[in-house]
């Protein structure tokens, strides 16, 4: 593919988090960016104003025109939706967003972050600091980061980095200087070699690219509409690790049972870490004032601080720390880049107090996230009470992970259920309900209310919160409007 011959691209599902990505980095690249999606939203705005051309509503033939280049489409997007139709019939170039990113990816160092859980905020953080290290990557993650800071002058000398290449291409040492540097939203353009992905594994997607580095945080089941069952899921694991080269680096959770079955198939360098076991360990893990701070311990041995809680962030920080090392960042520019890390959007995000009540916005869909999202709130705000609005994701996903659902939620006092969020082209007319959910968790003796419809939730918990309770709305569909209504109506 040469992409300086393509001048109109168009995109279908352009609102999607990674979909919208591209299409603001082909904007930056001053190609010609037409896009579909079926609502309107945050996103597609900030694209209007970047000077993409949107049709929201349905995916009609007609927003196809002869003369695209290219069209890109959603993974999501099912293969008789009418503008593919258009396509076929025009015969234009087609890709899946993945299938586009492996291609764009090509003649770059790509360093892919995966698993089930942490993907966004390792992604972020390892972003963070290869900018703090100078290196000017190319960055796409899977949510919006909000970096603004001024990063080191010129280059620092290096330590020996186990990729055996020179860390810095000509052309970002040429660039160097005192570098102000702004990452806001999903994507950043860089000038170097570099680039970071958040490697998506629905539908496989991640074996699409061919990383020089790749880090394996977890690995359980999930996407069972599409994979099944978990044994198809560690058998495309075990395909994107034989896709690094024998000079490439994996980084993998060693205190993971899947993990540490995967990683034996691999052929490169591998560095393991984990709390209890792994080549790197982080101990000592401690709330300090806002800070959470831990212990590194392994060939190299430093201390670090971040400004987000839980042990699950300070595992994120470890593996982004880890890849760090093999590129040979030095110690302290990680602590530098990581105390500067305030956390990404919809990941444990205080949207704000009011009337002496936290309201907090997390992405939180699988019962692992729940469950340590919720950990992490009882130990951040001790002896408070602590309200959980959640909204299931994915009807299959409900019922396939039913039993880990209802007893996810062990560590909130108040539970409250909205119905499940029904995804496009995902659902298949499963017969299930919150109700259901709701009905097993109060066998538990679990204080859970079900509200069926998201606006009669805020109403419902201003009549019922108290100065000093802590609200967390979490999900990964629209339940997010509830943090925001929620501010909003408390003031």
């Amino acid at each position: 593919m040469n992409l300086d011959k393509i001048k109109k691209i168009h995109f279908i599902g352009i609102g999607g988090i990674g979909v919208s990505a591209m299409a603001k980095l082909m904007l930056e690249l001053n190609k010609k960016v037409t896009g579909s999606d079926l609502i309107d939203s945050e996103i597609i705005q900030q694209l209007k104003a970047r000077g993409a051309k949107c049709f929201i509503g349905k995916h009609q033939a007609e927003n196809v025109k002869k003369d695209f280049d290219l069209v890109i489409y959603s993974n999501a997007i099912p293969k008789n939706n009418l503008e593919i139709k258009q396509i076929v019939k025009l015969e234009i170039p087609c890709l899946s967003y993945p299938e586009f990113l492996g291609e764009f990816m090509k003649n770059k160092f790509p360093i892919i972050v995966s698993g089930t859980h942490g993907k966004s905020t390792t992604t972020a953080m390892l972003a963070t600091i290869l900018i703090e290290a100078g290196l000017d990557p190319t960055v796409i993650v899977g949510t919006k980061l909000n970096l603004s800071s001024t990063f080191q002058q010129g280059f620092k000398p290096y330590q020996k980095n186990l990729f055996k290449t020179p860390p810095f291409s000509q052309q970002a040492e040429e660039s160097s200087g005192m570098v102000q540097d702004l990452f806001k939203g999903n994507e950043r353009l860089g000038k170097s070699k570099y680039i970071v992905v958040e490697g998506d594994e629905y539908k496989e997607a991640f074996l699409n690219y061919t990383p020089k580095g790749l880090i394996i945080n977890n690995i359980e089941a999930d996407h069972l509409d599409y994979y099944k069952n978990l044994k198809n899921i560690i058998s495309a694991f075990r395909k994107l690790i034989k896709k690094v080269p024998t000079h490439g680096v994996l980084v993998a959770r060693a205190d993971c049972e899947n993990v540490k079955n995967v990683i034996k198939s691999a052929k490169c360098k591998v560095i393991t870490f984990g709390i209890r076991k792994g080549d790197f360990l982080a101990t000592h893990i401690i709330k300090h004032g806002e800070l959470t701070r831990f212990a590194i311990k392994g060939p190299e041995a430093f201390d670090l601080a971040l400004r987000v809680p839980g042990v699950h962030n300070a595992l994120n920080a470890l593996a982004s720390t880890i890849m760090a090392l093999a590129l040979g960042i030095r110690q302290e520019t990680i602590q530098k880049a990581l105390l500067k890390y305030r956390g990404i959007w919809r990941r444990f995000e205080i949207k704000g107090e009011q009337k002496g009540i936290t309201v907090i916005d997390d992405y939180a869909h699988h019962p692992t996230e729940i469950k340590a999202t919720l950990i992490t709130a009882r130990q951040y705000f001790l002896d408070k009470k602590i309200w959980c609005v959640f909204q299931p994701h994915n009807r299959n996903r409900t019922i396939k992970l039913f039993k880990d659902f209802v007893h996810a939620f062990s560590d909130c006092d108040k539970l409250v259920l909205t119905e499940i969020y029904d995804v496009a082209g995902r659902e298949h007319g499963e017969k299930i309900s919150s109700l259901d959910l709701v009905k097993a968790i109060k066998k538990l003796k679990k204080d859970v209310t079900f509200i069926k419809d998201l606006k009669d939730i805020t109403p419902y918990l201003i009549k019922k919160a108290k100065t000093g309770d802590v609200i967390i709305t979490m999900g990964a569909g629209d339940i997010t409007k509830v943090s925001d209504e929620l501010i909003q109506k408390l003031k």
